[in-house]
């Protein structure tokens, strides 16, 4: 990376790492919530992944806020603004799952909707682990590539999915389309964990 003229504001990368942070504690609800018990459990979860929503939607704030009022800022101010909005899908995606399956009733999951979940969770660490590199921008390359190797496993995973639900649930549309939000909303935290790290290509690129 080139030798950078101006002072660096690092606070933008504390507010980041901060966001990754509850991106994880997220993924580890969403993950709790496919073995909870009974609805009381199922409840009990949601309103954890709520509360992480909210802490998120503030650093996304924070860091908003941050952009619009620093004099100088490590990295362009659009990408910053656009990592900042991807950062937050990640929770939003996975707090709105957990929405489904709770209001929905959802007390059983086929396998291949656990492997979608182990799918995002280890997103989650990837993404955690990435942010403190964004400091210097340095060995990102291998968690772009894991990020996209896992949403193409995803990918595939969904589509499979998708056709197990209709062999199997044909006859039953009910139980059919409670399945299909819930896959529909993992798929959606799959996609918002590829953007963040589009995202971060991109910086990479920009900025090296």
């Amino acid at each position: 990376m080139g030798l950078r003229l101006t002072p660096r504001d690092d606070g933008f990368f504390e507010l980041f790492e901060r966001a990754a942070t509850l991106i994880g504690r997220a993924a580890a609800e969403l993950t709790a919530i496919l073995g909870a018990q009974d609805d009381k459990e199922r409840k009990a979860i949601a309103k954890r992944l709520a509360e992480i929503e909210s802490a998120a939607d503030e650093i996304t704030h924070d860091i908003v806020h941050k952009i619009t009022t620093s004099f100088l800022t490590p990295f362009d101010r659009g990408d910053l603004y656009t990592l900042a909005g991807a950062l937050d899908e990640c929770v939003d995606t996975m707090e709105a799952a957990a929405d489904v399956i709770r209001l929905h009733r959802i007390d059983e999951f086929p396998p291949r909707m656990g492997r979608q979940v182990d799918v995002i969770a280890r997103m989650a660490d990837l993404t955690a682990t990435a942010m403190p590199r964004l400091r210097n921008l340095r060995d990102l390359a291998p968690y772009c590539v894991d990020i996209s190797r896992l949403e193409n496993q995803a990918d595939k995973n969904y589509r499979k999915l998708t056709a197990e639900l209709f062999d199997t649930y044909a006859a039953d549309p009910l139980t059919l389309m409670r399945y299909r939000l819930a896959a529909d909303a993992f798929n959606a935290t799959v996609s918002a964990f590829d953007q963040v790290a589009h995202t971060i290509e991109g910086i990479a690129v920009k900025e090296t």
